[in-house]
């Protein structure tokens, strides 16, 4: 039996939300286009798997009443916040969404250093002075970027599928996972992780697996008897699947579409 631990990839679209709050209008204003002039520089690959979204406040107490209505997918994942505002200040502000298990890069907006002591309780992930110098913010904005892409990498390689037969359990790292097949009733799970490679064997359908496997972009089926992790073919030729440890695995007539489900993947990687 085969169950999925987590399903880390089945959305590969996770958007980079931006959260700012500034009382001034005008600053606010440019602060909003710049942040758009920094998105039509990025990749298009960077612009398709995290678009950019922006969440725009004049308050504090506006900013906790609109993050109240929002559902987890459109919640802020960053924000940057002016500092010196009427009634709450923004490292106040800071603190607040921090007690509301805001984890993302919180980035100040300050016309001075003297709060820079308060920024040390919610671990502020940079500081911009006023005015604002585009090139800087566009140099704090490819940071969160890079960050906010590490952290869902990181969820990525948590991926994982439980396997178990009538005397044993096993989690299985998707990334630990080379290639499964079927023989005669029964599934061949072909590892490889710290300790060396290995094979859990136990009964099952491929179909039924693949429901779990395919939904992340890693594998792909080369054959109604094979599912493999693509990360480790290290070629494709002669209608074979060349693993990076020798094994070849065939590439059937009915799955010809591997090929190049195999070429785009290796582009993808190379693009990010």
């Amino acid at each position: 039996m085969a169950l999925l631990q987590k399903r880390q990839k089945e959305i590969i679209t996770v958007y980079m939300t931006v959260l700012l709050v500034d009382d001034n209008s005008l600053e606010l204003e440019n602060l909003t286009s710049f942040i758009q002039e920094w998105n039509t520089q990025r990749t298009d690959t960077a612009k398709s798997e995290n678009p950019l979204r922006l969440c725009i406040c004049s308050s504090a107490k506006e900013t906790l009443t609109v993050l109240k209505t929002l559902k987890n997918e459109v919640y802020p994942n960053a924000a940057i916040l002016d500092i010196v505002m009427p009634e709450t200040k923004g490292t106040e502000l800071a603190i607040e969404l921090r007690k509301k298990n805001f984890t993302g890069p919180i980035v100040f907006l300050t016309s001075s250093n003297e709060f820079a002591c308060e920024s040390y309780e919610v671990h502020a992930f940079s500081y911009l002075l006023k005015p604002i110098n585009k090139k800087k913010l566009f140099s704090v904005l490819s940071s969160i970027e890079d960050h906010l892409q590490q952290k869902k990498e990181r969820k990525i390689d948590e991926a994982s599928i439980l396997l178990s037969s009538k005397s044993w359990k096993e989690k299985v790292l998707f990334s630990h996972l080379m290639w499964v097949e079927v023989k005669s009733h029964y599934l061949y799970f072909h590892i490889k992780n710290e300790e060396g490679q290995k094979v859990l064997k136990m009964g099952g359908s491929l179909s039924a697996t693949g429901e779990v496997l395919l939904q992340d972009e890693r594998f792909a089926s080369c054959h109604s008897s094979f599912i493999v992790n693509m990360d480790y073919v290290q070629t494709v030729a002669n209608n074979e699947a060349i693993i990076h440890t020798g094994e070849k695995l065939p590439i059937s007539r009915r799955h010809s579409e591997f090929k190049s489900l195999y070429v785009d993947y290796v582009l993808k990687k190379a693009r990010r």
